[in-house]
């Protein structure tokens, strides 16, 4: 989902089983260009399936210009419990996120 406010766009991701949905959150400060894009992913599923999840995350910001800062991403987890497991500012390049 992308959202469009007057000072930035933010887009939210979701996996929950197989279909992907959207979902909004908060974020934190603002910048005068880019894109923020926070991924959470559901943990109450088999390790397969958040396998699968994970490996379309991957390829998904493998689309992404993190290095130039064009892209911020985070990722939180959610199911029994919602973990952040990393912020918008924690990783600056590519090779970071997908590792």
């Amino acid at each position: 989902m992308v959202l469009n406010s007057s000072e930035k766009t933010y887009c939210y991701l979701s996996f929950t089983y197989s279909v992907l949905a959207t979902t909004t959150l908060a974020t934190i400060q603002t910048r005068d260009s880019g894109y923020d894009v926070v991924i959470m992913m559901d943990s109450n599923v088999t390790q397969n399936m958040f396998n699968s999840m994970k490996k379309y995350a991957e390829s998904l910001v493998n689309k992404f210009s993190i290095d130039d800062k064009e892209y911020r991403v985070g990722l939180m987890r959610y199911g029994s419990s919602n973990n952040k497991e990393w912020d918008l500012n924690r990783y600056d390049n590519k090779n970071d996120v997908l590792t």
